[in-house]
C-alpha cells in the first residue's frame, strides 16, 4: 500500500477511505484489480467509522439480506485466517442480539416478527417470555417479551478497517485528497483532487455523506442526509454486563452493547 500524489491509472477507483472504502479495496484485490482510495481526510477509517455501532446481525426481512448477513458473519467469525488478525484484535464478540418490549400489545407483533425470520431461514432467534428475560437477563428491568437473536455479533469499526488497511499490498491510496470533480472519459472516469486524478475503468463511491455530493453530477438523487446522533460511553465494571448481548429496547429505538471497560448507548 502506497501513498502517493499526482496522476495515475488504475483498473478502480475507490471515493471514500472508511471501512466501506477498505474492505471494498481489499475484496477487489482478492480478484485481481489494480486499486486507488482516494480519501479527503488524513488518515483513513477516521469520519464516520470510528463511531459506527460495529454490529453484526443475521435477522432480517429479506433473503438477500440474511444470505449477505450470514456471509458476513461467517467472514469475521474466521477473521484470522482471512486478515492475520486475531477475533480479539478487532473487538469481535458473538454474545446475540436481546430485543426487549415492556408492553403487553407488541408481543403479538414480536412473535410474527419471530415467524417471517425463521421463514427465511434465521435459525439463531427464540421468543423469550418475561420469566425467561429475568433469568437469563437480570439487567431487563420491566421487560415483558423479546426477541433473542444469537447470530446477534459486533465489532470495533476502526480496528476493522485498519485490519482491512495492513492486507492491502497494491492499493495506493491518496490521503488528504478531497474530490473535485468525477468525469466520464473515452476510457472510462477521471476522478480529480487538487492533488491529481487517477482514470480508471470504475469508480467506486464510498463517501458516506458525501456520496450525494459526488453523485448529484450525474443526476442521481441519493436519499441521504445528514443526521447527528448521539453516543454515551458509561463507565461500568459489572461482570453480568460485559458478556451481555447487545440489547434494544423496541418501543423507543434505544439500545446499548458492552465494549471494553463500559458500554456504549
Amino acid at each position: 500500500m502506497t501513498n502517493a500524489g499526482g496522476s495515475a491509472t488504475s483498473d478502480v477507483v475507490i471515493v471514500g477511505g472508511g471501512v466501506i472504502g477498505v474492505s471494498s479495496a481489499w475484496w477487489l484485490e482478492q480478484a485481481g484489480y489494480l486499486v486507488t482510495i482516494v480519501e479527503r481526510r488524513k488518515t483513513l477509517g477516521s469520519l464516520t467509522t470510528p463511531n459506527a455501532l460495529g454490529t453484526i446481525r443475521t435477522q432480517y426481512g429479506a433473503p438477500s439480506l440474511v444470505a449477505l448477513a450470514q456471509e458476513s458473519l461467517e467472514f469475521y467469525r474466521h477473521i484470522q485466517a482471512r486478515l492475520g488478525v486475531a477475533p480479539n484484535d478487532i473487538e469481535f464478540s458473538n454474545p446475540g442480539y436481546l430485543y426487549l418490549t415492556d408492553r403487553a400489545d407488541d408481543v403479538d407483533r414480536l412473535a410474527d416478527a419471530l415467524t417471517m425470520y425463521q421463514g427465511l431461514g434465521v435459525t439463531s432467534s427464540e421468543m423469550l417470555n418475561e420469566a425467561e428475560i429475568r433469568r437469563r437477563f437480570r439487567f431487563a428491568g420491566d421487560s415483558v417479551a423479546g426477541i433473542f437473536h444469537g447470530d446477534g455479533s459486533f465489532v470495533n469499526p476502526a480496528l476493522v478497517t485498519g485490519a482491512w488497511a495492513g492486507q492491502l499490498s497494491n492499493t495506493t491510496v491518496l490521503l488528504d485528497s478531497a474530490v473535485e470533480a468525477i468525469e466520464s472519459t473515452s476510457s472510462g472516469w477521471r476522478v480529480s483532487t487538487e492533488r491529481g486524478h487517477v482514470d480508471a475503468a470504475v469508480v467506486v463511491v464510498a463517501g458516506g455523506p458525501y456520496a450525494a455530493q459526488l453523485l448529484s453530477p450525474f443526476g442521481v438523487d441519493l436519499p441521504v442526509r445528514v443526521t447527528p446522533r448521539y453516543r454515551v460511553f458509561v463507565p461500568d465494571d459489572d461482570p453480568e454486563h460485559r458478556s451481555a448481548p447487545l440489547v434494544i429496547n423496541v418501543v423507543n429505538g434505544s439500545y446499548w452493547r458492552p465494549v471494553p471497560r463500559g458500554h456504549l448507548a
